[in-house]
């Protein structure tokens, strides 16, 4: 068995569906792979360069101002997408939308600090800043994690 590998245009259209249909109904085509099982990394943005991350190497995401931030132990970058749309990606990959703004990594989680109102801080390996569970998102977290 030969594979290809085929890498779209940033202009190339979000559903990529029909095109997949299209690409099975070829008879030589054995196997369509998902989108999602081809890209495991991040495309970030910083001191204007674009930089290549693993998923498993980013600790957090947020959405500062209009912007979307990966946050791994090495620095920050800026992500194109909305946060909505990193959960959707990387939700079966062991992230967690811990608040409205924020996506973690569970793999790096270092402590769970509880706060009022079953809300919690979580620190983070490689990160000095505290990654908040908000009461809507508790419960989930608590399944994840086991606690």
């Amino acid at each position: 068995m030969r594979t290809l590998r085929v890498t779209l245009r940033d202009d190339a259209p979000a559903d990529l569906g029909d095109l997949a249909a299209e690409i099975r109904r070829l008879p030589f085509v054995e196997e369509v792979f998902p989108e999602e099982d081809l890209r495991q990394h991040f495309t970030g943005f910083r001191d204007n360069q674009y930089h290549i991350i693993d998923w498993g190497d980013g600790r957090y995401i947020t959405v500062e101002g209009r912007h979307t931030v990966l946050y791994t132990k090495d620095g920050s970058y800026f992500l194109r997408g909305t946060l909505d749309s990193w959960e959707e990606t990387l939700s079966s990959h062991g992230w967690f939308r811990s608040h409205r703004a924020f996506l973690m990594n569970l793999s790096h989680v270092v402590s769970v600090s509880p706060m009022v109102n079953s809300t919690m801080n979580i620190l983070m390996d490689g990160c000095p800043e505290k990654i908040p569970v908000s009461r809507s998102y508790s419960c989930e977290f608590r399944k994840r994690t086991g606690l």
